[in-house]
């Protein structure tokens, strides 16, 4: 193969790569600015509406059909719940039910689990954790509901990572605005993804921070979210997942449950084995069944991770030592069926 040597084409060559490079760049840092400013705008607006409490043109906070939001909805217990047949000794014997869920009360839950989500969801709910980072001060000043902080930190990975959300900025009260008025607002249902619904869904968490304790938000969430294999509520989630009650939970436990927030499908800690085929010599059935084997090592190996991070969380905040941190890891090389 013969290369080109000649000066002048090679200079040429060069100015033209440094052009492209630099046209890239302006393009690069043109849409690093659009998403910074749009995420500043977001969050000061929504801090803006937490300390003045109205925006004007923006209305009043409605339903699909123009009725006002009821917020008195959260301190109401308006669950689909199960109806639990006992026997003499108390044990549970059979079930009836549309969703499967068992109300836990605020002393059902243990600090632990609380940490746990905290840590996870949304870290500022609990100003009184026990270890800070310096710009958690500035951050906590102006938290209400919703999290600036938080929401200028997403849009910036949001295009550092290819326009990958690497990252939510939902806080614990956005998603439990977005679960309890589901059917009153069809954005919610749908979770669209456009700034008039999560702009309408921080003005509500707004609105419920000023209403409510921590506490009860929190609540709201452990008994409103699903937790897969039909199993809604973190007290039936317990019970399905651990054999076990709230107060029982180990740390490795809670961080599992906590993970399984965000997706329970794909942080299920469950390993689910598939049938081998009965026929050896069908190559195309036996390809399958390697394949979804394989994917669901994959997702248990995603799943670890992910319950690693809740831990690493949880450290950051100083809700357990390092030494806690240390044993409760899931390592790479742990059996497929999690030792809990």
């Amino acid at each position: 193969m013969a290369f080109n040597t000649n000066p002048k084409e090679l200079a040429k060559g060069y100015w033209v790569i440094k052009r492209r490079l630099w046209l890239k760049w302006l393009i690069i840092a043109f849409l690093f600015m659009a998403t910074a400013v749009t995420s500043i705008g977001v969050a000061s607006y929504l801090t803006f509406y937490y300390y003045i409490g109205y925006i004007p043109l923006m209305g009043d906070l409605n339903d699909d059909h123009g009725n006002p939001l009821d917020f008195s909805k959260l301190s109401r217990e308006d669950f689909l719940k199960s109806s639990i047949v006992r026997a003499k000794n108390n044990e549970i014997i059979g079930r009836y039910f549309y969703e499967n869920r068992d109300l836990a009360l605020t002393d059902e839950v243990p600090v632990l689990l609380k940490n746990a989500f905290t840590a996870t969801e949304d870290k500022r709910l609990n100003h009184n954790r026990p270890r800070h980072l310096k710009i958690d001060y500035l951050c906590n000043l102006i938290y209400g509901g919703i999290d600036p902080c938080a929401i200028v930190r997403a849009g910036v990975e949001h295009y550092m990572f290819r326009f990958r959300t690497q990252s939510g900025a939902s806080t614990i009260a956005q998603q439990v605005a977005r679960q309890i008025y589901a059917e009153e607002v069809m954005a919610f249902r749908k979770r669209e993804q456009t700034f008039r619904r999560k702009i309408k869904e921080g003005r509500v968490a707004i609105q419920m921070v000023r209403r409510y304790p921590p506490d009860i938000i929190l609540l709201n969430l452990l008994n409103r979210s699903w937790f897969g294999h039909g199993v809604n509520g973190i007290k039936e989630a317990c019970r399905y997942y651990f054999n076990k009650e709230c107060v029982e939970l180990s740390l490795r436990e809670a961080a599992i449950l906590a993970s399984m927030n965000k997706s329970a499908a794909i942080y299920c800690p469950i390993f689910h084995e598939l049938n081998e085929p009965k026929d050896k010599t069908d190559e195309n059935t036996n390809k399958k069944y390697r394949t979804l084997v394989d994917q669901e090592v994959t997702r248990m190996a995603k799943a670890r991770l992910r319950y690693n991070s809740v831990l690493n969380r949880m450290l950051e905040d100083g809700y357990i030592s390092q030494e806690e941190f240390t044993q409760a890891l899931f390592k790479k090389d742990e059996p497929r069926k999690l030792e809990l």
